[in-house]
């Protein structure tokens, strides 16, 4: 069997939000899988925070935002990589 692509390796922060909210989209409700849908606030939730940190960097500055920004670039990457397992699992 193959293993799911994640498709993150390579996103910048903002295509990773777009990511996220896509996966959200996508599974919000979805027969499927039904049982992974608690995990989906989370990734919901990380995106809106890597989507405001970003706004923060680009029109602030400073370390402590950046560094608040890759914080939360790090939370979603980790999100999705532990979702995707999951999906597999479920597929």
């Amino acid at each position: 069997m193959a293993k799911l692509k994640e498709g993150i390796s390579r996103l910048n922060s903002a295509g990773l939000v777009v990511k996220g909210r896509n996966i959200v989209t996508m599974m919000t409700g979805n027969q499927v899988y039904l049982s992974l849908q608690s995990l989906l606030p989370a990734i919901s939730d990380a995106c809106d925070a890597l989507d405001t940190a970003n706004q923060e960097a680009a029109f602030v500055g400073g370390k402590l935002v950046h560094e608040a920004k890759r914080t939360a670039d790090a939370l979603l990457r980790s999100l999705i990589g532990s979702l995707a397992p999951a999906v597999q699992a479920a597929s």
